[in-house]
């Protein structure tokens, strides 16, 4: 038996370990990871963020510590994590942050709520620091960024049919 074992009774796996990891995408090196405790993983220097942002922000505290000119490196994240509030933490640090995001998060614009969107077509809002977009394919896409602005280009997509046809999406 170990501490942090949890249970997931939707999964075809119940019982697992839950880990936060923070991983360079090129070649998979795993810089910091975070085992999920339960209550006490909350337990952080910085207690008004949300759990969420304060994980985020401490498996890029663990990189810093290990490499001292850690700066201005590009995190992504999943829907989960990815948020205003991180966003801003982010910044502050010099670090961008690009991700999938929930339409009902509650710093989203309310047009994004419920976007009646055509494929292919993209809706943007933004401030100086941040932009949200969303982008309908085969279903609505919502992310996050700021670093990448709202620009659009050409890129070929194969159907299920093995039709070949030239759609505009967004370069994030």
């Amino acid at each position: 038996n170990i501490c942090f074992k949890t249970c997931n009774p939707l999964s075809s796996t119940k019982w697992g370990i839950r880990l936060y990891v923070l991983t360079d995408c090129k070649c998979g090196y795993i810089f910091s990871f975070i085992p999920y405790y339960g209550s006490s993983t909350k337990k952080s220097t910085q207690p008004a963020l949300k759990l969420t942002i304060r994980i985020v922000l401490e498996l890029y505290q663990n990189l810093a510590k290990m490499i001292p000119e850690a700066k201005g490196y590009h995190i992504f994240t999943d829907r989960f994590h990815t948020s205003v509030p991180l966003s801003d933490e982010l910044l502050k640090i010099n670090t961008h942050l690009t991700g999938a995001i929930k339409i009902n998060d509650t710093n989203l614009p309310i047009a994004l709520n419920n976007p009646n969107l055509k494929d292919g077509q993209v809706t943007a809002y933004g401030t100086e620091n941040v932009m949200v977009l969303a982008w309908k394919d085969k279903s609505t896409v919502t992310m996050l960024t700021n670093k990448y602005s709202n620009k659009l280009s050409l890129v070929r997509k194969v159907t299920v049919d093995g039709v070949k046809e030239n759609i505009m999406e967004p370069e994030v």
